[in-house]
């Protein structure tokens, strides 16, 4: 088997890892839209029952992120194989390559002029070891955040209401959204209209949680608020990954 053939066969291997990684983010959408109706038909009862299948869905939910460390772990091995093959390590996967894309300022169309300053896994995990602890759901817990620019600098960021939360909720005043989401107060959310307001058209995001899911949720908004061609791409506990590409709808909003 000749390397090209190799080489090959690794990025088979890495579009798998992605598809994974996409399947795990659907069976997560689909617990949490479980866990919602639940709780709905459930509230105000005492039932154990009723009481433990809520705490089955967490322990469920917790079990489609645990597996994102390994997955990681994982492509990085075989991508570094890769790049002994064939001197570098460009693959066709989705995520090929560690680092966010990223640019500096944006122009009227949208698209960013210059290249970034890259962003190494290094980076990276000096950002999340000067994090708090990771969140732990329902405790009442602030999300922190790191977030680097197309210019390489680093910014802090803490949910909560704050200018950034106020520019988010004028976003979604402005297209007439049926619907005001609580996550304007959100780090991810924050960050998006920030971007768009002074037209960062990339950035790489480290949080000690992870981007909330639902509808109304980050994970669903954060394309809606950034515009087309911008993206943000955020790294969470367990090895979490996620990039947003700008320019997504919704069918909750506006």
């Amino acid at each position: 088997m000749s390397i090209k053939d190799v080489a090959a066969l690794l990025d088979a291997v890495l579009d798998k890892i992605d598809a994974a990684r996409e399947s795990l983010d659907v069976a997560a959408d689909l617990i949490d839209d479980a866990t919602s109706l639940l709780g709905s038909a459930v509230s105000g009862t005492a039932d154990p029952d009723a009481l433990q299948a809520l705490t089955w869905f967490g322990e469920a939910q917790q079990g489609t992120r645990s597996p994102f460390a390994a997955l990681k772990a994982a492509e990085d091995a075989i991508r570094a194989y890769r790049a002994t093959l064939v001197g570098d390590s460009t693959a066709t996967g989705s995520t090929a390559g560690a680092t966010s894309p990223q640019g500096d300022r944006s122009s009227s169309s949208g698209a960013p002029r210059n290249l970034p300053v890259p962003v190494t896994p290094d980076r990276i995990e000096e950002l999340r070891r000067e994090l708090p602890p990771s969140v732990v759901s329902g405790v009442g817990q602030k999300t922190h955040g790191q977030w680097i620019d197309p210019s390489g600098r680093v910014h802090e960021e803490v949910s909560g209401k704050d200018e950034k939360s106020e520019e988010a909720l004028r976003f979604f005043e402005e297209i007439k959204s049926r619907r005001i989401p609580v996550t304007v107060v959100d780090v991810e959310i924050k960050l998006a209209a920030h971007m768009r307001k002074n037209e960062i058209p990339s950035a790489t995001l480290v949080l000690n949680n992870f981007p909330c899911r639902g509808p109304m949720g980050c994970d669903a908004l954060v394309p809606v608020v950034l515009p087309p061609g911008y993206t943000m791409t955020v790294y969470g506990p367990d090895g979490f990954r996620q990039e947003y590409k700008g320019g997504g709808t919704s069918k909750w909003v506006p």
